[in-house]
């Protein structure tokens, strides 16, 4: 027995030792980083002269981790790129602080501001928030500006980043990733077809995109055939070309046959390519890509009428969220003109949604709410409801929404969003009746993405589980649905999904500190995809109308070109950078109206 109790001490004194030598260890590294940001980061005073003073704030790829030094992380590039452009001299304020997240820069944002009177800030936060989640920033009794080191428990941190820190390789960079197999320029299989069963166009791109008919795929060389389609659920094709006849079989399915388009040009395939890349960009909320994408296809030929209807709904939303009022206006003058020279229901669906996106709201009232009252489509029911919250008085917009809900034949997503629009329309302080709406929207479609919004709203905090309950049971919800409902109800309130929100809420108060002193801010997006922080952003900058950078749209879609402006920690080389800072530098200048 004492033996067993003399080896249980020396286990505890063991692990006591190892957890202080952690901490000690994490401790000092700490304090270099601080010196460092010491040598590199905030400056207590204006510069002389009539220089304009842009303050950066953000995590390590502020401050410059994998760069080779101070004066090629993105700031100092900033700062030289807007003097190049502007003609007037620019001086950039490097407040990076490696592993920091948004509540740190917001607990300490009035002071920098004072510190360093910025015309500009530049925000680029959202990572560590993801691993750490220390929730929100006070609304008052901010601290100092800190530029040395800050004592607080380490270790901690070390264990949420290896329990919760997959979330940032989940979403790394592409350097990090597996090459895609690159397709031979001269694959036979590359070009533009149509399909003989039914007179529909088919495009394989050299990029591993495949456009057939209506279906937009990935594609790749597998051995003398090609694999089509999403992981597990790709099939394998045989092909065989045989002058302008392509056919594709498998196993147990008819063989699709194609004929070549023999009058297509390069600029034609390029054209087409364009297009269904832009088209995926869409889908997967690379905002960035979408823009680059779409000044490509309106630098080139004209657009055919049905390639404008498709790509310029999609152009719109990433070009407002990008801060290019120039590119979205132009994308609805494109569209106004596809519908004035032929209407139909095709080109009011496509305008409606690209004056949505645009934020021109009464455009889309006068568009879709007219005296005739023109059956509308989904899309154009949900731009409605939305441009009559945001357009209308209270009670005029919960009236149309409610004339938009009588429609019967409606399908469950269409109508889960526009229960999600009318709680959005609905006062703050009626419990009850928001209660509702989220048990109506959920019970037309469980999983529609607008009523997970829902959850992560303020006033969602307010509807306790007893009102939740009592509802859903008056609304019929059956007794399974209730506990599903519940259960989604209590997910949302748990920490795995409070960090966006309280990341949302950060940024709200920085946005606020800046308006309350006229500085204008910039929010940033970061140089890889992470939707959930990107969605967080590009939200706010929708709702305060700010500029946007939109870092990962300047970096190579080519997976050997993009790998070269990445370190392999996945941080930034200085050639990313740079790429960086030319975002920024068209954010800030969009904003300043040059």
């Amino acid at each position: 027995m004492r033996s067993r109790r003399r080896l249980a001490a020396r286990i505890a004194l063991a692990v006591l030792a190892f957890a202080t030598a952690l901490e000690v260890a994490l401790q000092s590294l700490a304090f270099v980083m601080a010196y460092s940001v010491a040598e590199r980061g905030v400056e207590p005073t204006r510069p002389p002269g009539d220089s304009r003073v842009v303050l950066c704030i953000g995590d390590s790829f502020t401050f410059g981790m994998g760069a080779s030094g101070a004066e090629a992380a993105y700031p100092a590039v900033l700062g030289a790129r807007l003097g190049e452009r502007d003609g007037r001299p620019w001086h950039s304020i490097n407040a990076g602080r490696a592993g920091e997240d948004s509540r740190t820069f917001a607990e300490s944002f009035d002071a920098l501001l004072d510190a360093n009177r910025p015309a500009f800030v530049c925000i680029l936060v959202g990572v560590n928030d993801a691993w750490r989640r220390r929730g929100r920033a006070a609304q008052t009794d901010k601290g100092t500006a800190r530029a040395g080191f800050e004592w607080r428990w380490r270790s901690p941190d070390l264990l949420r980043l290896v329990l919760r820190g997959r979330e940032l390789f989940r979403h790394r960079p592409d350097s990090a990733v597996e090459p895609v197999p690159v397709i031979p320029a001269d694959h036979p299989l590359i070009g533009l077809w149509t399909i003989d069963a039914t007179g529909s166009r088919a495009l394989f791109a050299r990029e591993g995109i495949c456009d057939l008919g209506n279906a937009r795929l990935p594609w790749s060389i597998d051995g003398d055939g090609i694999r089509l389609g999403h992981g597990q659920t790709a099939v394998s094709l045989a092909l065989v070309i045989d002058g302008g006849l392509a056919t594709l079989s498998a196993p147990g399915r008819d063989p699709l046959v194609l004929s070549r388009v023999r009058d297509a040009t390069a600029a034609d395939l390029d054209r087409h390519a364009d297009l269904a890349l832009l088209l995926v960009a869409h889908a997967e909320s690379r905002h960035g890509e979408v823009v680059a994408l779409g000044k490509q296809l309106l630098g080139g030929a004209p657009l055919t009428r049905a390639e404008a209807l498709q790509a310029m709904p999609a152009l719109a939303l990433a070009a407002q969220l990008a801060g290019d009022r120039e590119l979205a206006a132009r994308t609805v003058a494109i569209l106004q003109r596809c519908h004035a020279e032929a209407p139909d229901a095709a080109s009011r669906t496509a305008l409606a949604e690209a004056l949505s996106n645009s934020v021109r709201d009464p455009e889309v009232l006068a568009l879709l709410d007219g005296p005739d009252r023109t059956p509308l489509g989904p899309s154009e029911l949900i731009a409605l409801a939305l441009a009559s919250v945001r357009c209308k008085p209270q009670q005029d917009a919960i009236a149309t929404i409610d004339r938009l809900l009588a429609e019967p034949t409606m399908d469950g997503p269409t109508r889960a969003s526009l229960h999600a629009a009318r709680f959005r329309a609905l006062p703050r302080g009626e419990r009850d009746a928001l209660a509702q709406e989220l048990v109506r929207g959920w019970r037309a479609a469980p999983q529609s993405a607008e009523i997970a919004q829902l959850w992560r709203l303020e006033a969602m905090r307010a509807v306790d589980e007893p009102l939740l309950r009592s509802l859903a049971v008056r609304e019929g919800l059956p007794p399974d649905s209730v506990e599903r409902l519940l259960a989604a109800r209590r997910d949302a309130l748990a920490g795995d999904s409070d960090w966006r929100a309280d990341l949302a809420a950060n940024l709200d108060l920085m946005i606020a500190a800046c308006r309350a002193r006229g500085v204008r801010p910039v929010l940033g997006t970061y140089p890889f995809e992470h939707p959930e922080i990107h969605a967080v952003v590009l939200e706010l900058a929708r709702r305060h109308a700010l500029s946007v950078a939109a870092t990962a749209g300047r970096f190579p879609t080519d997976p050997a070109a993009r790998a070269a402006c990445f370190v392999a920690d996945g941080h930034c080389n200085d050639a990313g950078y740079a790429l960086m800072a030319e975002a920024f530098a068209d954010a800030v200048l969009r904003d300043a109206g040059r």
